[in-house]
């Protein structure tokens, strides 16, 4: 809709002084203020659906059977729910560091 508006090369960044988030919103903060070699924003908002349905379930794995909520309360006791290891290699792959 926004494009309609202000053409295809505005960004929903542009429009924001902050984007902030915790978690998962914090993952579409970065995505759409990350800036490219250009100083534009990386990814559009149309491009984070695909992202979330291709990546997600790497980067935040649900575990299953029948231990999985006991094995979920000892991680929750012993550090991050997510170890981040997935998304740290898909920020290294698309430039960052």
């Amino acid at each position: 809709m926004v494009a309609e508006l202000d053409g295809e090369e505005v960004r929903l960044a542009g429009y924001f002084d902050v984007i902030a988030g915790t978690s998962t919103g914090g993952l579409v903060s970065a995505m759409l203020t990350t800036p490219n070699l250009d100083g534009r924003p990386l990814f559009c908002a149309k491009d984070i659906k695909n992202f979330y349905l291709h990546h997600c379930p790497k980067i935040f794995p649900q575990y299953r059977g029948p231990f999985a909520s006991a094995r979920e309360t000892m991680i929750a006791v012993s550090g991050p729910k997510y170890d981040g290891k997935y998304l740290r290699s898909l920020i290294k792959e698309n430039g960052g560091t």
